[in-house]
């Protein structure tokens, strides 16, 4: 079975919208388990409302972090097959069946996928923001994790599979990472199981993106990975990237 874990803090606008895709979904063997960290807004409320659609059970946090709720979660999975999400993501219908049957195809440990930006579309090419998500998510990232990961593995925590047996193995996320503590994990993780990036997409909200400057935001990403490569991994806050900080 799988379980799905989603980490949320004041996800109002966007859990409903995740929950309902899961409803959507052609595969049905797969619990789901919402770690919350005491939202004051109507987070929990909302995933309630799916309760009676979905296998759902709803933990909560002291907002700890992204990292120590999706170990929360972990411990309480069911399944033998972990998913990570992101609060902000949608999958298709199909997702679940053709990502579960490329895993297993592949023999795969841990896995990830491919991303798009959630609103709208590629429109053109000059002075466009939309055209600029495309840019910097399809040409960008996509294009970083899908060359490293046959050198240097890594993955954005929007998604994330990995076998349970090995998230217990490396004992789940390191806490004590501020940011990038999902490239961290899945390179752990391919120690023990074969990683790769599969040939599947899911949308993504660029919400960061948007309240911190698209330049802003992907300079902020370069710099990180530079800090991992020459200083290891990013334990203080010099990035400032705290967990709930841009949700409304």
């Amino acid at each position: 079975m799988l379980s799905i874990i989603i980490p949320t803090l004041n996800e109002a606008e966007y859990i409903g919208k995740l929950l309902q895709s899961l409803c959507e979904q052609t595969y049905k063997e797969f619990e789901v388990i919402v770690v919350d960290a005491h939202s004051p807004d109507k987070t929990s409320g909302i995933a309630k409302n799916f309760s009676e659609k979905l296998k759902l059970k709803i933990v909560y946090q002291d907002g700890k972090g992204v990292a120590n709720a999706r170990n929360h979660g972990a411990k309480l999975a069911k399944g033998d097959l972990l998913l990570f999400l992101d609060a902000d993501v949608i999958l298709k219908d199909y997702f679940l069946e053709s990502a579960i049957a490329e895993f297993s195809r592949r023999k795969l440990g841990a896995a990830s996928v491919y991303m798009r930006p959630l609103e709208g579309e590629f429109v053109g090419i000059f002075g466009e923001k939309r055209a600029w998500d495309q840019i910097m998510w399809q040409l960008f990232f996509n294009f970083v994790i899908g060359v490293s990961q046959y050198i240097y593995p890594g993955a954005v925590g929007i998604c994330i599979f990995c076998k349970k047996e090995i998230h217990e193995k490396i004992r789940g996320f390191d806490e004590s990472i501020k940011l990038a503590e999902d490239f961290e994990y899945v390179r752990r993780a391919s120690q023990f199981g074969k990683f790769r990036v599969m040939q599947r997409t899911v949308f993504v909200s660029v919400r960061r993106a948007e309240l911190e400057g698209r330049l802003r935001n992907l300079l902020k990403y370069i710099l990180a990975a530079i800090h991992k490569i020459f200083f290891g991994e990013i334990k203080s806050d010099v990035f400032k990237y705290e967990f709930g900080k841009y949700k409304k």
